[in-house]
């Protein structure tokens, strides 16, 4: 998974992951790396290795076109990796199907107004890139221990799924676009009425940002519209792990 001479954006900071991929994408060649951050910073840049990491705030998003070296020389972004954060505390008991309706109207416009937003101030630098340009969008579920997902978590990666691929037609064959739907799990998971399980495998920082780094790589220039579901099985109990020692 190259990113030879290529520009990328990192939009967002879902559980760390943000720095997490852009540190990756330059170690694997990658000219410019852009990390726009939630809070309102100052624009700072600084050399890693060959690569070049600039941080700015969401604020400065819609003007990177003038703002980035790299980009005015070019006219381009080549991958746009956009990381949603849906936090889910999951279903209490006894809960009632009625006050989940305002959370889940929520949940679902925050997603697709913030993707909205980020594709349409980069849409026509992606446009730009050759032989195409790639968005990932990267939801990145946070939930608590032995819940069952909420209907607001649920609609909110649903709504995720459904833009991606609306957008992969959209913007087909100039650009491709896919997703990596993963899971944050804090605690033990209740694999069943009777049992709890751990993933007995923690996964490594490299595991967790692995597809969304595949599907912005060249490696799937042939998949547009897909979605990676990437959370160890975690609702199957793990059940991949408990057969086999990790080396």
């Amino acid at each position: 998974m190259e990113f030879h001479d290529l520009i990328v954006l990192v939009c967002g900071s879902a559980n760390a992951l943000g720095p997490v991929i852009a540190d990756s994408t330059l170690r694997r060649g990658a000219r410019t790396v852009i990390s726009v951050e939630e809070r309102t910073v100052a624009s700072r840049a600084r050399q890693r290795g060959d690569g070049e990491l600039i941080c700015i705030s969401h604020d400065a998003l819609d003007g990177i076109r003038h703002s980035v070296d790299s980009i005015r020389q070019s006219g381009r972004i080549d991958v746009l990796i956009n990381l949603v954060s849906i936090a889910d505390r999951g279903v209490p008991s006894g809960s009632s199907e009625e006050s989940n309706g305002p959370r889940l109207s929520t949940a679902c416009e925050s997603v697709v107004s913030r993707t909205c937003r980020v594709v349409d101030a980069t849409r026509e630098l992606l446009l730009k890139s050759r032989p195409c340009g790639a968005i990932v969008n990267v939801g990145w579920l946070a939930t608590s221990e032995g819940a069952a997902m909420s209907p607001a978590a649920a609609a909110a990666l649903d709504c995720l799924k459904a833009l991606t691929r609306a957008l992969a037609k959209e913007l087909a064959p100039y650009v491709r676009v896919n997703a990596v739907l993963s899971e944050e799990v804090a605690g033990p998971i209740q694999a069943s009425s009777a049992t709890t399980t751990e993933c007995p495998f923690p996964p490594l920082q490299e595991e967790r940002v692995g597809p969304a780094l595949f599907l912005a790589s060249p490696a799937a220039r042939h998949m547009t519209g897909s979605v990676l579901v990437a959370n160890a099985g975690r609702r199957l109990g793990f059940a991949a792990f408990q057969s086999h020692d990790r080396q």
